[in-house]
C-alpha cells in the first residue's frame, strides 16, 4: 500500500461548473510521516494549521508535488506525428507490464540496452515544449507563483 494517492481530475465537471476548465492536481497523503519528512519536521511533532502560514512550508509542499508529477512516467502527449516505432519504444517504457513481458522474453543485457534507447526517445517526447504535460506542469508552476505573489519558484 502507498503512502498516499494521487489525483488528477476535471474540478469544474465534478464542480458542476460548465467552461471553467479546472484542472485538479492533488496528492492525497494517507501517512503524515510523508508530510513531516517533506517539511523537515521531527518525528513525532504534530503538523497544524500553523504550520501552513510558513511560505517556506508552502515551497516544500509545492516541490514535492512537482517533483511528484515528474515522477509520473506518462505517455508524452504531443500535437506532432511520431513514427510508430516511437511509440512502441515509449510505451514499452511507461507501461510496466509490457516491460515485465519484454524482461520474461529476452536476455538482461538485451533488456537493458532496449530500455536505455527506449529511455532518450520518452525523454525526446516527454521534455519537448509542445507536450501538454509539460504545458500542465508550467502552468502548475505559473499558478502557485501567483498565489504566493512569489516571482519565480526557486525549487528543482
Amino acid at each position: 500500500m502507498s503512502d498516499y494517492r494521487l489525483k488528477l481530475y476535471d474540478k469544474s465537471q465534478q464542480a458542476g461548473i460548465n467552461d471553467m476548465g479546472l484542472l485538479r492536481y492533488e496528492i492525497v497523503y494517507t501517512e503524515l510521516r510523508k508530510v513531516r519528512k517533506m517539511l523537515s519536521m521531527p518525528k513525532f511533532d504534530m503538523v497544524t494549521l500553523k504550520d501552513l502560514i510558513d511560505l517556506n512550508n508552502w515551497n516544500k509542499l509545492f516541490n514535492g508535488m512537482i517533483t511528484m508529477y515528474d515522477a509520473i512516467k506518462k505517455i508524452p502527449l504531443i500535437t506532432d506525428e511520431y513514427p510508430v516505432s516511437d511509440i512502441n519504444r515509449i510505451y514499452g517504457y511507461c507501461n510496466k507490464l509490457m516491460a515485465d513481458d519484454i524482461k520474461r522474453n529476452m536476455n538482461l543485457n538485451t533488456v537493458d540496452k532496449m530500455r536505455a534507447a527506449s529511455k532518450l526517445i520518452y525523454n525526446k517526447y516527454d521534455l519537448s515544449s509542445n507536450n501538454y504535460h509539460q504545458v500542465v506542469r508550467q502552468k502548475l508552476i505559473n499558478k502557485y507563483n501567483s498565489l504566493t505573489n512569489v516571482r519565480q519558484f526557486q525549487g528543482l
